[in-house]
């Protein structure tokens, strides 16, 4: 029988896996240095836009930096004049309401009536006066159709003084009603 000799045709063959293994080492080596260098060209690329972009935005944080520094002051400022803005209204709402009572006391005055006394306690005013029978009830009806004032009370009532004088002296308590109530 032939005998057949396989141990060369083996070895060329392994030789050649070899081969064809270390070119596959080779190239995927190359490969993988080829995509390691673009992904770091990349990476170089992203950092420096980055880079650009923070310097630009630092360039115009330091435009914005001399606005921001006068907003701020202008925000203590604001704030170190609100509580006087505060005592300013504080102070000048009673102005107003003590302009509408007294607009109200007029309007509501008949012609020959006069006051001699306005005495605000707290809720109530107190009016005392000298006014003849007629006028002191057109005063007390007027007081009670006013939005401003609630009932008013009569408290006291004088004869006149003189003997042929017509007026005699009043006291007459109103409550106030609405916004003056609470004013001082």
């Amino acid at each position: 029988m032939l005998e057949f000799n396989l141990l060369p045709w083996r070895e060329q063959r392994r030789a050649r896996k070899r081969q064809q293994f270390l070119r596959t080492l080779v190239g995927l080596v190359g490969l993988a240095v080829l995509l390691l260098g673009g992904g770091a060209q990349v990476l170089r690329r992203h950092v420096s836009a980055q880079t650009f972009q923070n310097s630009a935005l630092q360039q115009q944080l330091a435009a914005l930096e001399p606005a921001l520094v006068q907003l701020r002051s202008l925000r203590e400022r604001r704030a170190a004049l609100a509580p006087r803005s505060t005592l300013l209204q504080n102070l000048a709402a009673p102005r107003a309401q003590d302009v509408v009572l007294l607009d109200a006391l007029a309007r509501t005055q008949p012609q020959d009536l006069y006051y001699t006394a306005l005495v605000r306690e707290g809720t109530t005013l107190r009016l005392e006066g000298m006014a003849s029978g007629t006028e002191l009830t057109a005063l007390l009806h007027a007081l009670a159709a006013s939005p401003v004032f609630g009932v008013p009370e009569l408290r006291g009532i004088a004869a006149p003084r003189a003997e042929g004088a017509a007026r005699g002296a009043f006291v007459v308590s109103v409550p106030l009603q609405g916004a003056l109530e609470a004013a001082p």
